[in-house]
């Protein structure tokens, strides 16, 4: 999985990317963030995810995170 942090310029044009890569059926999420405290936020929540997968020892996809 990988993860892309896009800065647009403008929310209109935001929007319409949104959109776009929502409907790609091999998007799994696709989310914006406003505010920096919101970006902030949604850093955190990947740094708990990737902790967890690490401290399960799954080789396979830890080696990926490091």
């Amino acid at each position: 999985m990988q993860t892309l942090l896009i800065e647009i310029e403008s929310p209109t044009k935001a929007k319409e990317l949104t959109a776009i890569l929502s409907s790609i059926n091999f998007i799994k999420k696709v989310s914006r963030v406003n505010k920096r405290k919101a970006l902030l936020a949604a850093l955190q929540e990947h740094e708990i995810v990737k902790a967890a997968i690490v401290s399960k020892k799954n080789s396979a996809i830890s080696k990926y995170l490091s």
